[in-house]
């Protein structure tokens, strides 16, 4: 899959191949054109905001609330929203009509079990090759 993409622009932004990320922005977003507007700011956009957050003495505290931020925002959201879909259908559909659903989920379920667990797996398996092979983190080096 790498073969086949171009370096990411924040990435090569990141190792200061700027150069690079000039000739990638004119590239994809401008076809061709290196007097395009969009890609201009694009780049000047992508070297101002990696300057601000990370700038020449490593400091990562810029970094530090937005992650807190981030955090605290998904762990409310788990504690209201997946709940609130297993209950949902208990509070709103009728007990002759809940009971009928339950029943059928019980009975395709228990056949369905073992194949669900093996595209379950593999799905993880696909995930976990992506992340591995796939994908470029800024932090290496």
């Amino acid at each position: 899959m790498r073969l086949c993409l171009p370096e990411s622009p924040s990435w090569l932004s990141a190792n200061g191949r700027s150069e690079e990320v000039k000739a990638l922005l004119v590239k994809c977003h401008a076809k061709g054109n290196e007097d395009d507007k969009l890609a201009k700011l694009e780049f000047i956009q992508m070297r101002t905001s990696k300057q601000s957050l990370f700038n020449e003495n490593h400091n990562t505290t810029a970094g530090k609330p937005v992650v807190a931020m981030l955090s605290l925002f998904y762990f409310f959201y788990n504690l209201a929203f997946n709940p609130l879909l297993c209950s949902y259908y208990v509070e709103i559909l009728q007990y002759p009509i809940l009971a009928k659903s339950f029943s059928l989920l019980m009975f395709f379920g228990n056949v369905l079990a073992w194949k669900l667990y093996i595209v379950y797996v593999a799905w993880l398996a696909a995930e976990l090759a992506v992340s591995y092979h796939g994908v470029k983190d800024e932090s290496q080096d």
